[in-house]
């Protein structure tokens, strides 16, 4: 059995999870999943052992992609970016309190 090119790349976790599920059906060992998807055993192994922390970080990742990009106070967030770069190229240093007091300002609060 011979692997194709093992160079390191990321995995996304709906493919760790997919590989963990089929370890799990019990019809593939690990040194076949490895090979199918061709991903070093040891990477194998340690998806199928850190199975339930990556159930878990793939259902926080769903409920944040769930509420991405549907900001309440996007025309907010713009000025309150533009308001921030221009400080800051005018050396001016701002707080965590100050630039939440300009969102405020900015909100009509």
């Amino acid at each position: 059995m011979e692997f194709r090119s093992l160079k390191r790349k990321a995995h996304t976790i709906d493919l760790k999870i997919e590989v963990i599920d089929k370890y799990e059906e019990g019809k593939n060992t690990t040194r076949e999943l490895a090979y199918h998807y061709n991903v070093p055993q040891s990477c194998i192994s340690k998806w199928v052992n850190n199975g339930k922390k990556l159930r878990r970080e793939a259902l926080k990742d769903r409920k944040r992609a769930k509420t991405e990009g549907y900001s309440q106070y996007s025309e907010v967030e713009k000025h309150v970016v533009q308001w921030f770069i221009s400080a800051r190229s005018m050396g001016i240093a701002l707080s965590a309190e100050s630039i939440q007091l300009q969102a405020f300002k900015l909100r009509g609060n």
